[in-house]
C-alpha cells in the first residue's frame, strides 16, 4: 500500500464519523417510552449552550498534518496547517482553512470536511435533533443485540427502521443501560454493518451531566474492516467545558477469504490481517467563548 492509498483510507475512516449524525427522531408513531427515553438522555448529558455559550471560535489541528499533506502535494513545505471553527447558538457553524497556498480547492475542501465531523465532539447535538424518518420500538424480550452479542444486564434493546427507504441508514439498534445512557449503537448500510460504543463520565465542571469521554467504531465492508478510538480530553473555559484534546486510533484490517487452507492452518492463523495501525491527535486550542468573533465572521459572509 502507498502512502496516497493509506492517507485516503485514514480520511475516510475518520469520515466514518459522519455516520453518527443520522437522523432519528420519535415521531407520535413511537411510543411514549421511546420519546420519554430520548428526552431525558438528552437532558443527562453535557450540552455547553445550555450552560451560556453562545458564540464560539477555536484553532484545530491534526498531529503531523504539516509533513503528511506537503508529501502528498509534491513535498510542499506547510509549516503551520490549521483550521478555525466557527459557531453561533442559532445553529450557523463554519470551518476556514489556514496555512494552504492558493489553489487545491479539493485537498482544502476534503480537509474541511475531515475536521466537521469533529465539531460534534465540541458542541454536541442533541439526540432527539438527530433523530428524524425513524420509527423506533423497543424490544422488550431480546436476548442479545446481534449474533455474538448478548444484553448486559440492565440494558434496553430498541429498534429503529427507516420507513422512507432515503437514508443511508436502513436500520438501527439502540442500547441504553439502567442509568438510561447510550451504550451502543448500530447501524445497517447497503455497504455492511457499523457499530458504535459510547462511554460517559462526570466532570467537576459538567453540572452534574454526563460527558462522552471515549467513542469506539467498527465498520465491516465485507473483506476491508475498521476500529476507530477516539479518546477526549477536557477542559473548562470560565466555567464551560470543552474538549482540548481528541486522541485518535485507527487500525484497518482485511479479512482472509478465498484461499484455501488445511484445518491445521486455520487453527494457527488469525481471521484477518491488520494493514496498518495510525495514531494521531486532533488539538483544539485558542478558543474565543462569546466574544463575538463569530457573530462577525457570519455578517461578513452575507
Amino acid at each position: 500500500m502507498n502512502k496516497t492509498q493509506k492517507f485516503f483510507i485514514v480520511i475516510v475512516s475518520i469520515f466514518f464519523l459522519l455516520i453518527i449524525n443520522f437522523n432519528i427522531f420519535a415521531t407520535e408513531k413511537n411510543s411514549k417510552e421511546v420519546y420519554d427515553l430520548l428526552k431525558k438522555f438528552d437532558t443527562s448529558t453535557y450540552h455547553p449552550e445550555v450552560f451560556g455559550l453562545k458564540d464560539l471560535a477555536a484553532d484545530v489541528r491534526f498531529s503531523n498534518f504539516d509533513k503528511e499533506i506537503g508529501n502528498q502535494l509534491g513535498q510542499l513545505k506547510i509549516d503551520d496547517l490549521y483550521f478555525t471553527i466557527y459557531w453561533l447558538a442559532s445553529g450557523k457553524v463554519d470551518v476556514e482553512i489556514s496555512g494552504l497556498p492558493k489553489g487545491f480547492v479539493m485537498v482544502k475542501d476534503t480537509l474541511i470536511r475531515s475536521v466537521q465531523v469533529y465539531i460534534d465532539f465540541i458542541i454536541p447535538k442533541t439526540f432527539a435533533d438527530k433523530a428524524k424518518n425513524y420509527e423506533i420500538r423497543p424490544l422488550k424480550d431480546a436476548k442479545e443485540i446481534k449474533e455474538g452479542e448478548k444484553l448486559e444486564k440492565g440494558e434496553r434493546l430498541f429498534i429503529g427502521t427507516d420507513k422512507t427507504h432515503l437514508n443511508m441508514v436502513h436500520e438501527i439498534k439502540m442500547v441504553f443501560d439502567d442509568k438510561d445512557r447510550l451504550q451502543k449503537l448500530f447501524m445497517l448500510t447497503p455497504q455492511g454493518t457499523e457499530d458504535t460504543y459510547f462511554t460517559w463520565e462526570k466532570e467537576k465542571w459538567s453540572q452534574n451531566k454526563w460527558v462522552l469521554s471515549s467513542i469506539i467504531l467498527k465498520s465491516d465492508y465485507g473483506i476491508q474492516s475498521k476500529i476507530v478510538r477516539n479518546d477526549i480530553t477536557y477542559n473548562s473555559f470560565s466555567g464551560i467545558g470543552l474538549p482540548i484534546r481528541v486522541s485518535i486510533n485507527t487500525e484497518v484490517f482485511t479479512k482472509n477469504v478465498g484461499t484455501t487452507k488445511t484445518n491445521t492452518e486455520k487453527k494457527n492463523s488469525k481471521s484477518s490481517d491488520s494493514i496498518f495501525n495510525i495514531q494521531r491527535e486532533l488539538i483544539i486550542s485558542n478558543y474565543r467563548i462569546n466574544s463575538g468573533e463569530a457573530q462577525k465572521y457570519f455578517l461578513k459572509k452575507m
